[in-house]
């Protein structure tokens, strides 16, 4: 028998003919789980196992679906459950030790809460850096205000021990074409800072730009586009909203408010698609923008396939609720320009339409 990721199992029988005539039986099992009555009872029947085979303090029913929730919150959407039960078990664990700390006699929502702290104060130090240069201005991201051609974008790091959201800010310039430049010119893929999908994801912009404007005439345009401040590398395509909504920003010399952060990737058609991490993202900008002081202007936008995942914070859900910070949701290119711009969709189209007409003038000319 041989348990492993099912990639090795493909590699193995890429490489062996023989592979699969020994291992006849190949079963798969999933990471997560749905959250269902029966589901829920299996969590709360292994969590009292465990309290009776290593003598811990009982759980209360509030302290079982704070596990739960958190579960919940592991698997990336709100309607599964991580099946690491090890996982699971060792935060009963902490939260028990938390309790007996506190002189309680039985685990509380409080106590796994502070469990769930404490694992992340442990592991956080990557973040607590970055969130350090955002606040002593080394990392330059407006909060506030408008500009044109520049937008903030929001990306997840990995440390191997805790996944969070890190705000960024995507600039783009522009200009006519000429004989030796033209298109799209993605820095990170220049500078071989980027992946296959997140330059494939540049490459869907000027799909949607060939649709939207292509009838018109060639395009006859130039523009840089970059991730400013950005020095590990980017892979997804994730942030081609955000770098759409740049360069379109550009073109059209309309500002986009800067109090808005966005994620989603979209296609040629101009459709928003769901991405990964959107919790972590939406915590991130509002760890910066709580930093700076909530102006009830600030929020987040992400793509309306993405609602199943929401699994906020507390204090997140709290600001939202007291209309201090928003969370939106868009599913098209034209529904992200209104509420970044403020004007009609066509507005900024039309905008862009006309540079672009100037731009095939100026180019001939050359």
């Amino acid at each position: 028998m041989l348990i492993g990721e099912p990639n090795v199992y493909e590699q193995l029988a890429a490489d062996d003919p023989q592979f699969s005539q020994v291992f006849k039986i190949h079963a798969e099992f999933d990471t997560t789980i749905p959250v269902s009555k029966q589901n829920l009872s299996r969590y709360a029947d292994y969590m009292q196992w465990l309290v009776e085979a290593e003598g811990l303090p009982q759980l209360l029913p509030d302290a079982m679906a704070a596990i739960a929730e958190y579960g919940a919150r592991s698997s990336g959407r709100r309607d599964r459950l991580i099946t690491r039960y090890s996982e699971i078990g060792d935060l009963a664990r902490e939260a028990a030790f938390h309790a007996l700390e506190s002189s309680a006699n039985k685990v509380k929502r409080e106590h796994v809460d502070r469990a769930v702290a404490m694992h992340r104060q442990r592991h956080d130090l990557t973040q607590e850096q970055i969130e350090r240069s955002y606040a002593a201005g080394y990392m330059r991201l407006s909060t506030s205000g408008s500009a044109v051609g520049q937008i903030n974008a929001l990306t997840v790091l990995d440390t191997g021990s805790i996944e969070f959201g890190r705000p960024c800010r995507i600039t783009c310039n522009s200009g006519v074409a000429t004989a030796q430049r033209s298109g799209l010119v993605n820095i990170e893929g220049l500078a071989q800072l980027s992946g296959p999908i997140h330059d494939k994801g540049v490459m869907i912009l000027e799909g949607f730009l060939l649709q939207e404007f292509g009838d018109d005439g060639p395009l006859c345009m130039q523009a840089t586009i970059c991730f400013e401040q950005l020095y590990n590398g980017v892979e997804g395509d994730s942030a081609s909203l955000a770098q759409l909504l740049a360069l379109l920003s550009s073109l059209a010399n309309i500002p986009l408010l800067q109090g808005i952060a966005i994620t989603g990737s979209i296609n040629q058609k101009g459709r928003v698609q769901a991405v990964a991490g959107v919790n972590e993202k939406i915590e991130g900008f509002f760890r910066l923008c709580k930093t700076r002081k909530l102006t009830k202007k600030q929020g987040v936008v992400l793509p309306y396939a993405n609602v199943g995942d929401l699994m906020l914070d507390a204090d997140v859900v709290k600001a939202v609720k007291d209309g201090k910070f928003s969370v939106q949701t868009v599913g098209s290119v034209e529904d992200a320009i209104e509420l970044f711009t403020g004007k009609p969709a066509s507005f900024m189209l039309d905008a862009v339409r006309a540079t672009l007409a100037r731009f095939r003038v100026s180019a001939a000319r050359s």
